[in-house]
């Protein structure tokens, strides 16, 4: 068994020597190039003394149930083996722990995969989950035979950066029951975020079983609404400026937010009854505040139809995803006053977001040394000289983290025809059309629509026919550098 440190009923985690652990866990360390699982066995055997240690040397051995899954199985190995049997460990007598000990490492356990924005080894659950046999036995060292045979269980896990009640979550068999289980019923998609958050560099505190469900059902109501703003026929009318709504049979395409709307000309809006235009910013642009007197719930659920930017969407989004969860009084305790969205402006966005990440200098990789866990926002940025050529709406995207799909590849979604569930590639693509433009195909191309003015252009430029973009002048040299991931905020339930 472990070391107990503290007599306190918890072993130590070999791995980082706290004394943190209930049962036999041992943690898997994929650090090491070859993705290494150490497991020592110690044995104690009284009485302790000079004559005991000389009867039973190379008679305590010890054999260990392979690492192994679904075609995969690891190479084990010991530090001592016994002689002519190298799958089976031959215990030594060490002095300074008055114990006796074999060391077997599993090496090559499975590695991250490409692009899977995480630490999470392939198969992680279906792999370690589960308890494990070590069986000691005790030759006889006066004759043939076994004097002493034990079957002692353990487990392996891989991550503990979860944590709920001040327990960490190593997917042990009692954190499982006792914890885990509930969250991974909640949805298909919680085991990622799960394994996501226990396999971070960061921690994941939360105070007890419930605040952890709030977030994992927050994250996954931020995806679902989402997509519910991409769907067509939209199910949260929420919408681009130019996306044109109908009242009294006009269509107008202008900043709207539930009854207040712009009118297209003049300075005046028509002013409903929850939500009031921010007049520090032009009129059309869609930045709004809720009236004096109006609660932030039913100011968010009357919001809709809303036009706007897709930074106001993901703000909308977040405060949807929390009522979902909260319902209407939690929600209002946690908004008790100022309330607003359009452009990340006002501070009740911060109870739900938190940038964690932010180097518009250089690009977020796909990485393991990057988690996203689904639910997160994330911020791609477009090429750095869009503004100063452009007064377009296409500076950057404000999206979502939606997950792996079923290939492995990582998909986000954002607001706008052909930005939902979409892959870094794609919305990279999406974001360099909306930049330098592409050549026309009639077969085949009917125009993306240009936000700048309300139309889909066909210009002539170098003798070639072309789909206008914003900076259709200039050209992205380098996709992948010049328009990348810059920001990563993780989701809060904000109490």
């Amino acid at each position: 068994n472990p070391i107990d440190t503290n007599a306190d009923g918890k072993v130590n985690d070999f791995a980082t020597n706290e004394n943190n652990l209930t049962g036999n866990a041992f943690g898997y360390d994929r650090s090491s190039p070859t993705n290494i699982c150490t497991i020592p066995v110690r044995v104690k055997i009284k009485p302790d003394n000079a004559a005991i240690q000389t009867l039973f040397k190379d008679k305590v051995t010890v054999k260990l149930d392979t690492i192994s899954n679904a075609g995969f199985t690891s190479n084990l190995t010991w530090e001592d083996a016994v002689e002519g049997d190298p799958s089976t460990g031959n215990l030594k007598y060490d002095e300074s722990l008055g114990l006796w000990e074999a060391t077997a490492k599993f090496n090559g356990l499975p590695a991250v995969p490409a692009g899977s924005w995480g630490r999470v080894p392939k198969g992680l659950r279906n792999l370690l989950y589960g308890k494990r046999s070590a069986v000691v036995t005790v030759l006889n060292p006066t004759g043939s035979g076994n004097i002493y045979v034990k079957n002692e269980s353990y487990e392996v896990y891989f991550g503990d950066s979860l944590v709920i009640g001040g327990i960490k979550m190593a997917e042990t068999t009692e954190n499982f029951i006792d914890h885990i289980k509930t969250l991974l019923m909640l949805n298909t998609l919680s085991t990622e975020i799960y394994e996501k958050m226990n396999c971070s560099t960061e921690t994941f505190d939360f105070a007890d079983d419930n605040k952890a469900i709030d977030n994992f059902l927050m994250r996954l109501n931020v995806i679902s609404n989402m997509k519910k703003m991409d769907a067509d026929p939209k199910q949260l009318d929420v919408g681009y400026i130019g996306d044109g709504y109908d009242i009294g049979g006009i269509t107008y395409k202008f900043a709207r937010a539930g009854d207040t709307y712009y009118y297209g000309t003049g300075p005046d809006y028509h002013e409903g009854n929850e939500w009031e235009h921010n007049n520090d910013y032009p009129n059309y642009v869609g930045i709004f505040k809720k009236k004096t007197g109006v609660t932030s719930y039913l100011a968010i659920s009357k919001i809709y139809p809303f036009r706007g930017e897709c930074a106001g969407a993901a703000e909308i989004c977040l405060f949807q995803s929390a009522i979902d969860v909260y319902g209407s009084d939690r929600f209002n305790a946690v908004h008790p006053a100022d309330f607003g969205v359009g452009t990340f402006l006002y501070n009740n966005v911060k109870k739900h977001r938190s940038i964690i990440w932010d180097k518009s200098d250089r690009n977020i990789n796909g990485g393991d040394s990057t988690t996203l866990v689904p639910g997160d926002y994330i911020y791609m940025k477009n090429k750095d000289d869009y503004t100063e050529n452009s007064s377009g709406m296409w500076a950057g995207e404000n999206c979502f983290y939606y997950g792996l799909d079923i290939s492995g590849k990582a998909k986000f979604g954002g607001l706008g025809k052909g930005l939902s569930d979409i892959t870094e590639e794609e919305m990279r693509d999406i974001l360099e059309f909306e930049y330098e433009g592409e050549p026309l195909n009639d077969l085949d191309h009917d125009g993306i629509y240009d936000p700048q003015d309300g139309e889909t252009y066909t210009i002539i430029i170098n003798n070639g026919e072309w789909d206008k973009g914003d900076c259709y002048d200039r050209t992205v040299d380098n996709p992948e550098t010049e328009i990348r991931f810059t920001k990563i905020g993780r989701i809060k339930t904000g109490e």
